[in-house]
């Protein structure tokens, strides 16, 4: 298992009209630009990587709980994270709330790699 790490500054990076954004729900909890989020009942919260059929989106950008105007990603391209190797497929970590890993999810049909050592594309 290898967890990946957020750098100092996440950020969406792809052109304007490209990524799927939800902007209906609440955040339940802070949330970071990058963190992964799964949607619950009453929001968005941080995913633990235990509901593969769960849908799940990206934080565009910091966010305090309860806030009701949130940019979730579902595709796209972020950049800012560290260590990545191009080519490699990520998961939903199940050690690290809102985290990604190289460890498969069973059952989880989201896409989500490596594009570069610092790059991720996803189509959740």
């Amino acid at each position: 298992m290898a967890a990946v790490t957020k750098g100092t500054k996440v950020r969406p990076c792809m052109p304007v009209g490209y990524e799927r954004v939800s902007h209906i729900r609440t955040v339940t909890e802070d949330v970071e630009a990058g963190d992964l989020l799964i949607l619950g009942a009453n929001g968005w919260s941080l995913s633990d990587g235990t509901d593969p059929d769960g849908k799940y989106g990206f934080a565009a950008q910091d966010y305090a709980a309860g806030r009701k105007d949130c940019s979730v990603l579902g595709d796209g391209e972020m950049d800012g994270f560290t260590g990545l190797t191009a080519g490699t497929p990520l998961f939903p970590s199940t050690t690290v709330e809102g985290g990604l890993d190289t460890t498969a999810v069973v059952g989880f049909t989201g896409r989500i790699h490596a594009v570069s050592a610092t790059m991720i594309e996803f189509s959740l």
